[in-house]
């Protein structure tokens, strides 16, 4: 089964909470792959402003 990560910041990235579910197909009924259960602290991560590529983000100084 394949299993999946978060894509945040250039990087792929296990859940914070480590929690994952199975996701199933419809057609065959069976889990096909394992996907990340994001949660607060993911969303966190992945929407701060980028500072370590390019310097500081624009309008913040």
């Amino acid at each position: 089964m394949k299993t999946y990560q978060h894509f945040i910041g250039g990087e792929y990235a296990n859940p914070v909470g480590g929690e994952w579910f199975e996701s199933i197909d419809p057609y065959r009924g069976a889990p096909w792959a394992k996907i990340p259960r994001g949660n607060k602290a993911d969303v966190d991560k992945a929407v701060k402003p980028p500072t370590t590529r390019c310097g500081a983000a624009p309008g913040r100084r």
